[in-house]
């Protein structure tokens, strides 16, 4: 029984679609469907401890999968060492609660970093993302600790997982009072909000919140037929259940992709860089433009607007179909709109579209659209995460913020040190550190702003934008005491509404 036939492993692995265990990454491990299908063979050849202890988790992986499903699998190995060593793996409790090891290498290879520079930069030079690490030869200190971006698959010691459990688990916390409000009944109950973002893998986090299907626009035709992290983190921050605003809001959600494969659009995009070429000077620039003509030709694909706006209208149509309470309040769009690819005019038409009927689209351009200026904030995860004195600038715009510059309208919101769900499977979380990035902080405004419409039904987003900044605090570097904006007070601001809510009820 030592020899696994291939064909006999695809007819159960995966069969739940948790993706612990994929068919794509068994045949990507193995090379192709035509390679042999013993396993052992390929084991023998791995001379790498490392390589080895991952080999052997993943098989302990596939042997909990055929157990579910009524399958005995064994394995021979030619070393007693390799038997043992698997025996002592297959012991020990680095298991979830399915008996599954949670990490997989074989879509990623596992890097053993043994310095701190070797763990790879994550979305900018401040982030290290230990995410596929293992750093168990590292002697790092609480705060770097605290500051890598890390999910299942990073392989810690005892000691720094035993250190980073407690602050993963309270930075599920939405943070400023947030729970607070929840305990006095504003969690987003009878207030939906469409999200546009990459493929979302279901969630116990945001599984309930769900109406309807989830709605593609152009993922599959753009190739994105899988979950991705993007669309799981932001759905999680705007509506989850533990990490969420608006825990009780009602999701609709569009999957949507800033790219074509239209051949009208790649040609109009082609021409464009063509004739930004020919007018520039600057190298940059001319470099730039010769950049985007390369990823036409690499992918066959050019950035379009196109997808968002087929998103927005759908959602928009929608409305107009059902009641006025059933309907969608806030959309949210954790990216920024290219005013020079394909669709741009008929992207600003769409969100006036939505102002007309009141709906407030939240993007990482919410400046261009409605003139409101907003960031992220960063907070001290070993300090209290409701108060609003443990917030400043958020890690990667924090040095821009030192040029003391005063800006009374710039409205900050929580970005940085979160813990969101992830998506590789429904049940697991990743910690994302001193990571961040408006991503991150438009769907914390668009779940507050769903919380403000269950306090008031007819709050417009104008209203909400000046009341935010009325209530807010001062935030201010907590080393410098340089000061970078206003901070939002939700607590303040509900009542705010509320006050102003009653007021105009009796008048």
């Amino acid at each position: 029984m030592g020899d696994i036939n291939l064909n006999a492993l695809l007819k159960f692995i995966d069969s739940s679609g948790d993706g612990y265990i994929q068919k794509s990454e068994i045949q990507q491990f193995l090379g192709t469907q035509k390679s042999p299908s013993v396993f052992n063979d390929y084991f023998n050849s791995v001379t790498s401890d490392i390589d080895k202890n991952t080999f052997l988790s993943d098989m302990c992986n596939i042997m909990q999968r055929a157990k579910e499903n009524n399958q005995t699998i064994q394995l021979n190995f030619t070393d007693e060492k390799d038997a043992e060593r698997f025996e002592e793996l297959a012991a020990t409790e680095n298991r979830d609660n399915k008996g599954f090891f949670q990490y997989s290498n074989w879509s990623k290879e596992l890097k053993v970093v043994k310095s701190l520079e070797e763990i790879p930069f994550g979305s900018n030079e401040n982030i290290r993302d230990a995410r596929f690490c293992d750093i168990t030869q590292l002697n790092l200190t609480e705060e770097q600790l605290l500051n890598l971006c890390i999910d299942k698959t990073t392989i810690m010691t005892p000691e720094q997982k035993a250190f980073l459990e407690p602050y993963i688990e309270a930075a599920k916390n939405p943070g400023l009072g947030i729970r607070q409000l929840h305990e006095q009944g504003f969690t987003g109950k009878g207030v939906n909000i469409a999200i546009i973002d990459q493929p979302l893998g279901m969630h116990q986090e945001y599984a309930d919140n769900l109406i309807g299907q989830i709605h593609d626009i152009n993922s599959e035709e753009m190739g994105w037929n899988n979950a991705r992290l993007h669309g799981a983190a932001v759905t999680s921050i705007a509506v989850g259940k533990t990490t969420g605003v608006a825990p009780d809001a009602g999701l609709v959600y569009y999957s949507a992709v800033n790219y074509s494969r239209n051949s009208q659009e790649i040609k109009a995009y082609r021409e464009k860089c063509l004739e930004e070429m020919a007018k520039r000077d600057n190298p940059e620039d001319i470099e730039y433009w010769q950049y985007e003509l390369d990823l036409i030709d690499e992918d066959g694909s050019c950035p379009s607007n196109t997808a968002y706006v087929d998103a927005i209208n759908r959602i928009l149509d929608e409305n107009e179909k059902i009641p006025e309470n059933e309907r969608v309040q806030v959309i949210s769009i954790s990216w920024g709109f290219n005013e020079e690819a394909y669709g741009f005019d008929d992207l600003q038409q769409a969100i006036q579209r939505a102002k007309d009927q009141g709906v407030f689209v939240i993007s990482a351009a919410l400046y261009n659209d409605y003139d409101m200026r907003f960031g992220g904030a960063n907070r001290n995860p070993k300090g209290d995460l409701d108060d609003s004195d443990n917030y400043e600038a958020g890690a990667f715009w924090k040095k821009y913020s030192e040029r003391g510059e005063r800006d009374d309208k710039l409205l900050l919101v929580p970005m940085d040190h979160r813990t969101v769900a992830d998506y590789k499977d429904g049940t697991s979380y990743r910690y994302e550190g001193n990571d961040g990035g408006e991503s991150w902080a438009v769907p914390w405004l668009a779940g507050m702003y769903v919380l403000a419409k269950q306090a008031d039904p007819n709050l417009t987003p104008e209203t909400f934008w000046k009341y935010a900044l009325e209530t807010s605090n001062e935030c201010r570097n907590n080393d410098s005491g340089n000061y970078v904006g206003r901070i939002i007070n939700p607590q303040e601001l509900i009542q705010k509404i509320q006050e102003q809510k009653n007021i105009k009820n009796t008048q």
